[in-house]
């Protein structure tokens, strides 16, 4: 169960040092190419580590937890412990991806190859590439993966220039929502461990999206400054729910047809850019409702034919 120690270090606390992070750096006079994935990078890798530190141990517990919680991503040990170093690694690709042609020729480079070693390095050395996959499944399985999340990477970092200032403020809050979604599978589907990762996404994403209030508009520059750090946080928690928990390959399909959703081209509506955002909004919140949904009547029915079963709480003597 998650308790309000989970809501404060794993969602309070990385949307605050990420509101915080993009407030200060865009008022220092920093670009939004930078405040953007620097925020919600800095956000994540504590919001992470704070989860990693043990809670049931009292403040001076998890205080004196934080610092090997943050040595464990210098030497991962299981799945998503290789998560921050590929937010460092998105981050790099965002700032390179809104510079000039030389660098984005750079940052797509990089990109592709981030698209490539997520899922490589996340599934190396499990069940699957170790005996479930012959060689040329574990090729296709990976080669599909990256195509996917490199499409979804690109739709992300699109600048798009339907919407006034106060309509873009709105939709980057999309993506946050998206995975607030993401959370509430991964919590349906067996992991709420990864659940609360998820959390720790969302509420990084939200925070740098509300960090955006109060600054003129032709200074901020959207979540597509962020679009790598979006895919790859993204990804990954729907890699792990898939091939670690037991998030179905509907629910997945569904999650990333609606983060990618978030950055979809549309056909300028209307001058102000509200029906745009309406549009997209909609398709997002469908495709994240229908996930969510399916994902809770699974849960529903596992839940009822448990309680249905006469021995599922039997103890032995």
């Amino acid at each position: 169960m998650l308790g309000p120690a989970d809501i404060l270090v794993g969602g309070v606390l990385p949307g605050a040092a990420a509101l915080l992070l993009r407030q200060v750096l865009l008022r220092a006079g920093s670009s939004d190419r930078v405040a953007w994935p620097v925020a919600v990078g800095v956000a994540y890798i504590v919001g992470q580590a704070a989860l990693t530190a043990p809670l049931g141990s009292g403040a001076a517990g998890w205080v004196a937890g934080l610092p090997p919680a943050f040595t464990k991503f210098f030497s991962p040990s299981e799945a998503s412990q290789w998560l921050p170093a590929a937010v460092v690694v998105a981050a790099i690709v965002a700032m390179l991806a809104s510079g000039g042609r030389t660098t984005r020729y750079v940052a797509l480079t990089l990109g592709a190859l981030l698209a490539i070693g997520l899922p490589l390095r996340m599934l190396w050395g499990s069940v699957y590439t170790l005996s479930q996959w012959s060689t040329g499944e574990a090729i296709a399985w990976i080669a599909s993966l990256a195509v996917l999340l490199f499409a979804t990477g690109w739709l992300l970092t699109r600048q798009m220039s339907d919407a006034t200032p106060r309509v873009a403020l709105l939709r980057d809050w999309l993506p946050g929502l998206v995975m607030v979604g993401v959370a509430i599978v991964l919590a349906t589907s067996g992991s709420l461990s990864y659940a609360r990762l998820a959390g720790a996404v969302a509420a990084a994403l939200l925070g740098a999206a509300l960090g955006g209030a109060g600054i003129q508009g032709e200074r901020r520059l959207g979540f597509a400054a962020a679009g790598p750090l979006v895919t790859t946080l993204g990804g990954g928690m729907l890699l792990l729910g898939y091939f670690f928990a037991e998030v179905t390959t509907a629910n997945a399909l569904l999650l990333l047809a609606a983060l990618a959703a978030t950055g979809l081209p549309l056909p300028t509506l209307a001058a102000n850019g509200w029906s745009n955002f309406a549009l997209r909004g909609a398709l997002c919140l469908v495709l994240t409702g229908a996930a969510a949904g399916s994902a809770g009547v699974a849960f529903s029915k596992a839940m009822a034919a448990q309680a249905a079963d006469p021995y599922a709480n039997w103890k032995s003597e």
